[in-house]
């Protein structure tokens, strides 16, 4: 500890305490840091950084920074380059594996950005003209799919959320249609193959046709010129923030990166906010991360600076309620007020007029966030003429006003939206029971379960992330919208589980 004092001293104007500490001067082959939401993982990160940079164990054009949104690249690379004076090489996994590519052939590459949802949305609107592939199709909702034939639109959209997740992650794992085919005959899915394979080979059609390259194919694409030496890498230090987010094909560039020369892993995340399957992510290469690396330190980040004890208590009990997650005893501030708010109403209507009185008594030009399970949450929002919803081009959001309430600064947000995100104040909008509620019921289908590390089988585990993501956004109290007729299982539990306010 008074190494990392007189090294360090402070990180980004603060002291780091003892967890923090203890995770930067460990100077293993591979460490994994499981961080708790709101524990302060970045400053964490940029406190290894300097460890080592100011330490003399490194240069900074040794190391390498990969996090997995372009802006939270861009935020950790300019943090990092003011706290240490120096730039270090900082890049999503997708812009890493477009440099590498670049760096090992002479063409130009051209990336659909476009995303996979409209891709097969279209294919089905066209392939469901065809009355053997709609026979298959209608088979697959009833056996796999509680859903209301009425509601088309639901229809095409829970389907095609299932099918992008599978697509995903047969690209991720890179297997062959072949591959998934041997798959889906042995744990008798030909149903789900025969629908798969026509849209995903036309979806591969229409890249190759207009000299595409998808996310999925860039990485699978720079593995092979990493494995052929085409592209050599300098890096001593490899640091891997939001690592729960990691998919296959992002841990095979890693693993082939280090096979060419190696380099020592620095990996954070949350297993507790692992919320990205149906982009490929795959939870057991953390929660295993000893199997797939070796030898590891693993260490904790638990306290946290952006909620109450109270609250961590209740969303650590909720969360680690599946046997699976990683073990952590999350600590928050002492507080007395109860940070769950129940607003129970017969149907959305009333229960935006039990939450405007809330929303009332809030200080003065507070930050709320409205957090949806899905976009179209939203329009549960227009049942009330107080809300006004206006998009913000800019902040490229949705933006509410409260016509009692201006000062309020309010944001309307999907909960996947939401992570790395607070408020001092959230309201969850949909806590339905039904197939588009809180949780969703369609996510935990076996052959997903299949393509994964096979270490996530409890039942609804995503969605259960999924809504402690959500709670947790909130520094001061969150508010669950509550039809009293329609209530999800996810706030049966709660209410089972601990004594709340309904408020």
């Amino acid at each position: 500890m008074d190494d990392f004092n007189d090294v360090c001293g402070k990180v980004e104007n603060n002291f780091l305490d003892k967890n923090q500490i203890n995770s930067i001067i460990h100077n293993d082959d591979n460490q994994l840091i499981i961080a708790g939401a709101g524990s302060g993982k970045t400053t964490t990160i940029i406190g290894k950084i300097k460890y080592l940079v100011n330490k003399g164990l490194v240069s900074p054009n040794e190391i390498l920074l990969l996090s997995f949104t372009n802006a939270s690249a861009k935020e950790m690379k300019s943090r990092v380059q003011k706290e240490i004076g120096y730039e270090v090489d900082t890049y999503t996994f997708h812009k890493l594996g477009l440099e590498i590519i670049k760096k090992s052939i002479n063409e130009d590459i051209n990336i659909y950005s476009e995303g996979l949802s409209k891709v097969i949305i279209d294919n089905l609107l066209y392939l469901l003209k065809n009355k053997d592939y709609y026979n298959k199709f209608m088979e697959f909702l009833n056996n796999y799919i509680e859903i209301d034939f009425k509601n088309y639109y639901e229809v095409l959209f829970k389907v095609s959320s299932i099918f992008e997740t599978i697509i995903n992650l047969i690209k991720s794992n890179n297997y062959s249609l072949d591959d998934f085919k041997n798959i889906c005959v042995k744990s008798k899915n030909n149903l789900i193959f025969d629908l798969i394979e026509p849209i995903y080979e036309n979806y591969n059609k229409f890249l190759v046709d207009n000299n595409l390259i998808d996310f999925n194919d860039m990485i699978n694409k720079a593995i092979l010129y990493v494995s052929e030496n085409k592209y050599i890498h300098n890096y001593k230090y490899v640091i891997v923030d939001e690592y729960q987010d990691i998919s296959k094909s992002r841990f095979n560039l890693l693993k082939a990166l280090r096979k060419q020369k190696f380099y020592k892993l620095f990996c954070v995340g949350d297993d507790w906010q692992s919320i990205y399957r149906f982009s490929g992510s795959d939870i057991g290469l953390i929660t295993n991360f000893k199997k797939y690396w070796g030898n590891t330190y693993i260490s904790k980040i638990e306290n946290t600076y952006r909620f109450s004890d109270k609250l961590a208590k209740i969303s650590s009990k909720f969360v680690m309620k599946n046997p699976n997650q990683i073990r952590k005893c999350i600590k928050g501030y002492s507080s007395n007020i109860f940070p769950l708010s129940i607003i129970c109403g017969k149907d959305d209507r009333n229960c935006l007029s039990v939450l405007e009185e809330k929303l009332k008594l809030l200080e003065y030009y507070s930050n709320v966030f409205f957090i949806g399970r899905y976009s179209f949450d939203i329009d549960i929002l227009k049942l009330n003429d107080n809300f006004y919803i206006k998009y913000n081009k800019i902040e490229k959001c949705y933006e509410i006003i409260y016509s009692k309430r201006v000062d309020l600064n309010i944001k309307f947000l999907t909960a996947h939206k939401s992570k790395g995100l607070q408020a001092d104040y959230v309201v969850v909008l949909n806590n339905k029971n039904g197939i588009m509620g809180f949780p969703s019921k369609v996510e935990d289908m076996k052959i997903i379960n299949l393509l994964l590390d096979n270490s996530d089988n409890y039942p609804y585990s995503e969605e259960r992330r999924l809504f402690y993501v959500s709670i947790t956004r909130s520094k001061k109290k969150t508010f669950l919208l509550v039809n009293l007729d329609n209530k999800s299982i996810f706030i049966k539990e709660i209410e089972k589980m601990y004594l709340y306010k309904r408020l």
